[in-house]
């Protein structure tokens, strides 16, 4: 049994006839429709590609801005931090020129309770309206947290001059070193001719990433108990916000200096230290 398949193609009016047999009728049919399969795949497969390769120039816009503003945001923190830490040690020597020393790191009770911090004592000497009315609403009769101060702590749980904008609420970026034979023992104070070893080697302030710490809290890190670090893995010692590869610091001269991760532990001692009759300038 056979019959023939009469096919128009195209405008032109030609008539093809074939004799097929009835076999072979339903083979061809599964074959045109695999073969209609097969065209749709590959323009679909086309279709892709032209996709992906019209992203691509988008998607390499895309990564050089996300790299640019990384770029630019780590130096506008950069920046930031810098004069943060300017606005702060330019506050200390005015505090010096005035009482002839730098502040207590910590202001006691008769018990020997820690009361009050160095920062809340320095207020007055950034010259600023916003830190007098705080330093003039902070309550020296009670302890920082007492009820009085705990309301202006609440007000105020972040302070310009002692936090990174970006840092966060109710903890300082700001800290001190103290203990026996830094720039702040944890009684009395510390004059510049104090400072034995040279002041542009010794130093004054220095940054903290996650301290934990209320600008308003008299706390900060301990020369006996911190580790000699910078941004070390396990956390507790001057630390950067901004910069994985160091931290910034003020020397007791005035000037500010950026300390490698590099930096070994003797050496960063050393620079804490007022009188360890190592007075060279490490370069750091």
């Amino acid at each position: 049994m056979f019959f023939v398949l009469r096919i128009d193609i195209g405008s032109s009016n030609v008539v093809r006839e074939i004799v097929l047999f009835s076999g072979s009728v339903e083979f061809i049919q599964k074959r045109e429709r695999a073969n209609m399969v097969s065209r749709e795949k590959i323009s679909i497969y086309k279709q892709r590609g032209c996709a992906v390769i019209c992203l691509l120039p988008v998607l390499y816009a895309i990564w050089i801005g996300y790299t640019s503003f990384l770029g630019m945001r780590q130096a506008l923190r950069g920046a930031e931090v810098k004069n943060k830490f300017k606005g702060v040690t330019l506050a200390l020597h005015r505090y010096h020129d005035t009482y002839e020393c730098f502040p207590p790191a910590i202001v006691r009770d008769e018990d020997g309770k820690p009361m009050h911090s160095w920062r809340v004592l320095l207020l007055p000497h950034f010259e600023q309206p916003e830190f007098d009315q705080i330093y003039e609403a902070y309550n020296f009769s009670e302890p920082w947290n007492g009820p009085q101060n705990a309301k202006l702590m609440k007000r105020h749980p972040k302070l310009g001059c002692y936090n990174h904008s970006w840092g966060k609420r109710g903890s300082t970026n700001i800290l001190v070193v103290t203990g026996t034979n830094t720039c702040w023992p944890l009684d009395g104070c510390v004059r510049i001719r104090d400072i034995e070893d040279r002041t542009v080697n010794t130093i004054l302030i220095v940054e903290a990433s996650k301290s934990g710490i209320h600008w308003m809290e008299p706390r900060d890190f301990r020369i006996d108990q911190m580790p000699f670090t910078i941004n070390g893995k396990e956390g507790g010692g001057i630390s950067s916000s901004w910069n994985p590869d160091g931290a910034e610091v003020s020397m007791a001269g005035g000037f500010g200096n950026f300390l490698l991760n590099t930096i070994s532990a003797d050496d960063l001692k050393q620079l804490l230290i007022t009188n360890d009759g190592s007075p060279q300038d490490f370069g750091y």
